[in-house]
């Protein structure tokens, strides 16, 4: 038993022999540490702590800062998508409508130049449900009296576009073929209740006779709204007059904002313009530009969220390692003190 008493004291004195030298050894090294810090392990424990969370707060700003730069390029993406995809469909919709009125104006039951069989044959393609989306109604148009003579819609025979103030009746287009087509501007008159937009092609064979294409750029306008209410589509012509807007007394109206005339057919450009994200792509077929909004708040959402759950993260991890340094340190420091006053 003494022997065993005798082993454990020689193990101690050993004990606190090393600490000596350890402790000789390290003062003899150079520090930049204080001589306050560098004598009292609790000091240093608390100064590593420190050290140890402004790692992890820069960390966690770098990733922050490389998220947000990542979330903008990747919106901005998205908007110009958004934007020349937008502009693709109305492109394609108006080549469609003049399409669809030249190959109309070219059926032979039209070309007869009878009232009744031309009204008859406009009837059959539009019940058929063949004509483009949005167009309104067709028109057999007399270019010489400027009167309707046929039409697919009730109360349009007989009537007078250049009374009501149509621009193609008001100006008339001249064709130099028979599959040439003209595109006004949008406009409206007292006899129909939405702005349109008129496409106009002559009748081959036939003198003083032509097919008018009317659509409603209100419907149209609708058809280029996003489902989930995240952006808003408008389409400016290069008067400067709205023609599509997701508020259709807008319509017509004067646009406030950017010249929408400087960009080249089919450029895109994306700008910042106070709170609100925009991409902008100018059409092919018309002097037209199609503009696509979005708040940046709804636009930047997800680099919130991402700001917030990673804020989340870092103030866990601190507060799990400042629990974990002062356990670990206060025994130390009880060991420590209890070794030092054998």
């Amino acid at each position: 038993m003494s022997s065993g008493v005798s082993a454990l004291k020689i193990t101690h004195e050993r004990f606190r022999r090393s600490l000596s030298l350890y402790g000789m050894m390290t003062s003899d090294v150079p520090s930049l540490l204080p001589d306050a810090v560098r004598r009292s392990y609790a000091a240093r424990l608390g100064l590593a702590l420190a050290v140890a969370v402004v790692v992890m707060v820069g960390f966690g700003a770098v990733i922050s800062t490389q998220a947000s730069a990542t979330l903008q390029d990747d919106v901005e993406g998205e908007l110009r998508t958004l934007s020349e995809t937008r502009t693709a469909e109305l492109d394609s919709w108006i080549d469609g409508v003049e399409r669809d009125a030249v190959l109309t104006a070219q059926l032979e039951p039209v070309r007869s130049g009878d009232v009744a069989t031309v009204d008859d044959a406009l009837t059959r393609t539009v019940d058929a449900g063949t004509v483009p989306p949005d167009v309104a109604g067709i028109h057999y148009l007399d270019t010489e009296e400027m009167v309707f003579r046929a039409s697919t819609v009730d109360g349009m025979e007989g009537v007078s576009p250049a009374e009501q103030g149509a621009p193609f009746a008001t100006d008339p287009p001249t064709f130099d073929g028979p599959d040439d087509t003209y595109v006004t501007e949008p406009f409206s008159v007292p006899v129909v209740d939405h702005p349109v937009v008129a496409v106009v092609t002559p009748v081959p064979g036939v003198e003083d006779r032509a097919l008018v294409f009317m659509a409603d750029i209100e419907s149209r306008s609708q058809a280029l709204a996003d489902g989930n209410n995240d952006t808003s589509t408008v389409v400016v012509n290069g008067a400067g007059d709205y023609v599509a807007h997701p508020n259709a007394s807008k319509i017509l109206t004067p646009h406030q904002g950017m010249n929408a005339s400087a960009l080249a057919a089919g450029e895109t450009t994306f700008m910042e313009h106070g709170e609100t994200l925009m991409a902008t792509t100018a059409m092919e077929s018309k002097d037209w530009t199609v503009m696509i909004h979005s708040p940046r708040e709804t636009a930047y959402a997800l680099g919130a969220q991402i700001n917030s759950d990673l804020i989340g993260l870092v103030l866990l991890a601190i507060i799990n390692l400042g629990l974990v340094g002062v356990t670990i340190g206060s025994n130390t420091i009880i060991s420590l003190r209890r070794v030092s006053q054998r």
